[in-house]
């Protein structure tokens, strides 16, 4: 009995404290959590390495050439030969069109744009044969930042640094979308000046004695002013149709001196004989562009896209160069170079892409016209007047068309991927040489066809991870 007494008054004072404690008629809410998630700033997909630049601080204030020689497997010589995995003279690609300049115009055009323009870069060191055949060494394509929220919105990126020089880059983009429209704007300024200097000691020896000493300082500057500007607008015909158009403008101005000294002593520090050189160069280019563009979805797995293109580079390269010798009977010589050069560039192109499941087929052709137009002019200081070289001094004229045609299939099984394609290029070329007092006129044309067979194999263990 006084077990079953307890036990009541227990359950009694259980429930009191229960109805004090969690009364029936209130509730609290949790207030709401939100989890978000960022890709990590490098994705590894079968033939393709994406890297997500905006997500990598270190490459806030940077040029885009500076940000490419940070990048994995990329490097690039003095000469801005850009290279991937080793392999020399790849394509690069600005928003998945072809920039038809030689190492030296490229080095200098990608120095003037700006990195916090660029939203990510893809390495292909083995292109399908959707892309150029020229491109085999491999395509480094950069794809600018466009917004994806509605509305009207823009973003302003101020960078400086200091050193011994000031280094500045400034951009700017607005961007607004609608159900039907969506406008771009993207501005940047890049303005930086920079130095090196290389201090070289040889010491030359002579059956175990000090015999000579070579002394070599040498000190260059260099002023990069640059400006970009790219615009357009899509607009949505219907729900399954896009068409648009964009243009795109870049001046850059690029000024370079240095002055370099080597001097010769004996093994006991007495002055033998020197060299000085000293030079300067004065690089402007211009560019602009128009794009006009429609993608058109035939069904969820089908869809064509179609490119006109219109660019033209206007390139001026102004060099001096300047030597003298140090010592009885020294000479000086003196040299100078004109190299103006005109580039206008046409292409038209189709892509059709049919999916079937995890898999793709891609096919498509192109039309390409390239007119350059080059001057080198160069001349010798003699006596106390400038004379033309004509053992350098040229003025070269090339036009070339190139009709290509490809199909590219791209297939999943499990883990494995596989992409097989061919792509077909007839180029035809001509070239003209015209000559001076010296040199006789030359030319010379090919037209030629050509079949680019390519395939790959990649395994892909994990999303950060594969191999090919």
């Amino acid at each position: 009995m006084k077990k079953l007494t307890a036990l009541l008054v227990m359950l009694f004072l259980v429930k009191a404290v229960m109805t004090q404690s969690l009364p029936g008629d209130s509730s609290k809410t949790l207030q709401e959590i939100k989890v978000t998630g960022r890709k990590a700033p490098m994705q590894m997909s079968p033939g393709k390495i994406t890297i997500k630049v905006g997500s990598t601080i270190t490459n806030a204030g940077t040029t885009i050439l500076e940000m490419l020689e940070r990048l994995p497997g990329v490097t690039v010589d003095k000469s801005g030969m850009i290279s991937l995995k080793g392999k020399p003279e790849v394509l690069v690609m600005i928003d998945d069109k072809l920039t038809y300049l030689g190492a030296a115009e490229l080095s200098n055009l990608l120095a003037s744009m700006n990195s916090q323009q660029v939203e990510q870069i893809e390495l292909m060191p083995n292109p399908p044969a959707k892309f150029d055949a020229s491109g085999n060494a491999g395509i480094i394509n950069i794809k600018t930042i466009r917004s994806r929220e509605e509305g009207l919105n823009g973003t302003i990126l101020l960078s400086s640094g200091i050193g011994r020089y000031l280094k500045n880059n400034y951009s700017l983009s607005l961007n607004y979308k609608s159900k039907r429209i969506y406008t771009f704007m993207n501005y940047s300024l890049t303005a930086n000046k920079g130095f090196t200097d290389i201090y070289a000691l040889r010491n030359y020896y002579k059956s175990g004695m000090l015999s000579s000493v070579l002394d070599q300082p040498t000190c260059l500057t260099e002023k990069n002013f640059g400006n970009s500007i790219r615009t357009g607008i899509d607009y949505n015909i219907t729900d399954k149709t896009i068409a648009g158009i964009s243009f795109t403008g870049l001046t850059n101005r690029r000024d370079g001196e240095s002055e370099a000294r080597a001097t010769w002593l004996s093994g006991t520090g007495t002055f033998d004989s020197a060299i000085g050189t000293s030079s300067s160069s004065l690089f402007k280019f211009r560019t602009g562009g128009i794009n006009l563009n429609l993608r058109h979805t035939f069904s969820k797995n089908q869809q064509l896209a179609i490119d006109v293109d219109g660019l033209k580079y206007k390139i001026g390269n102004e060099q001096s160069f300047t030597s003298q010798v140090l010592a009885a009977g020294g000479t000086i010589d003196s040299s100078r170079g004109h190299l103006p050069s005109t580039i206008n560039i046409v292409t038209g192109k189709a892509d059709y892409t049919m999916r079937f499941g995890e898999n793709k087929l891609e096919s498509g052709f192109k039309i390409s016209n390239i007119q350059t137009d080059n001057v080198a002019a160069y001349e010798l200081m003699e006596g106390m007047q400038w004379k033309e070289d004509l053992d350098k001094s040229n003025h070269f004229y090339y036009k070339e068309n190139i009709y290509a045609a490809y199909s590219n299939l791209e297939y999943k099984y499990k883990s494995i991927y596989l992409s097989a394609g061919l792509r077909y290029e007839q180029t035809r070329y001509q070239a003209i040489q015209t000559s001076n007092l010296q040199n006789k006129d030359s030319s010379f044309s090919r037209n030629y066809y050509s079949l680019f067979p390519s395939a790959s194999l990649t395994w892909q263990t994990d999303s950060s991870s594969s191999f090919t």
